[in-house]
């Protein structure tokens, strides 16, 4: 496969523009719980604390944008590593369960795409939907995703905390942390309580 780094760093130009939520376009029923007046913060009841809690997160960082030749068109892709690791938590001592660390290489799906060997690791090949900046970013979050259900195997927790939403992830002990949002689904004043 012939390809060509980007010369620009890789932080200019990145996809995601998280200034603003979008409307999901959508009707939301805010009156099946509670009358819309008297929404507020819901304090959970009392129960048994679980005695072994096992947290887990993901990170990624764009090593490098890639121009390859597919055929007679050059496409872009982007070297990408993803690392994910666990952390278990038992009484009062906190140590590591299991940390995975994966360099790959994301581009629409090509049959002249394959894995990028380097001096300093190989990035191995996973398709993209598309070309689009968008496409290549969801690809590479969907490996991260991949490697944090890696990293939360073989465990004897009471409770999993994934940072992010449960999404292919199908732990019966897991909640899903979610500390940001890209569609907004309440009305203003709803939104008011969550945000």
């Amino acid at each position: 496969m012939r390809f060509a780094v980007e010369s620009w760093a890789p932080e200019y130009g990145i996809a995601v523009d998280g200034t603003h939520l979008d409307d999901t376009g959508g009707s939301v029923d805010v009156t099946l719980e509670a009358d819309p007046d008297e929404w507020a913060p819901i304090a959970p009841t009392p129960g048994e604390l679980p005695e072994v809690v096992l947290f887990v997160d993901g990170v990624r960082r764009i090593d490098a944008r890639i121009w390859f030749h597919d055929d007679d068109v050059v496409r872009p892709g982007v070297c990408a590593t993803v690392a994910a690791g666990s952390v278990m938590c038992r009484g009062s001592e906190a140590f590591v369960h299991e940390v995975q660390v994966q360099r790959g290489f994301f581009a629409r799906s090509a049959p002249t795409a394959g894995p990028i060997a380097t001096r300093h690791g190989a990035y191995q090949y996973f398709p993209c939907a598309g070309d689009t900046a968008e496409d290549l970013y969801l690809g590479i979050h969907e490996q991260m995703t991949t490697v944090e259900s890696h990293v939360a195997t073989g465990h004897d927790a009471d409770l999993v905390v994934f940072d992010g939403p449960l999404r292919h992830r199908n732990d019966p002990k897991a909640v899903g942390y979610v500390k940001t949002q890209q569609v907004q689904y309440l009305p203003d004043d709803q939104q008011a309580v969550v945000a």
